[in-house]
């Protein structure tokens, strides 16, 4: 089955994941931003319209809860998909609360990744079949 491309910014810090995922996506014709701090995350996705914001629970500067309500406050409508790679750290019932739209184990089932990525841009204002 066919996907709407989109736009998606990953927010993590760390390099080797920022590549590992940035590949996977580019392979399904998505066209993939990064930010590797909170700060940068709200810049980016406050200046260039974003489909989905993958976005790491841990990073240098902020938690993945200060993030989501930064980029909330600052008017951010899109999808916020929230990776941890220790989940016995992190707190999805939080997460949502804060307005993180899904909570994904980071080093889990890619092809699970994938079909969530397809499942949040499919609901997306504009998406295919939307009036």
């Amino acid at each position: 089955m066919a996907h709407m491309p989109g736009h998606l910014l990953i927010v993590e810090d760390d390099p080797r994941m920022v590549r590992a995922l940035t590949r996977m996506l580019r392979r399904e014709g998505y066209e993939i931003h990064s930010a590797e701090s909170a700060a940068r995350a709200v810049e980016v996705a406050s200046t260039k319209p974003m489909d989905l914001i993958i976005l790491d629970w841990v990073l240098p500067d902020a938690d993945g809860l200060a993030v989501v309500k930064s980029l909330r406050a600052a008017g951010i409508k899109c999808p916020v998909m929230i990776l941890t790679g220790n989940p016995d750290s992190a707190n999805p019932v939080a997460a949502f609360d804060a307005g993180a739209d899904d909570f994904v184990i980071k080093l889990g089932n890619p092809d699970e990744l994938l079909a969530r990525v397809r499942a949040h841009l499919r609901r997306a204002p504009g998406a295919a079949g939307e009036s």
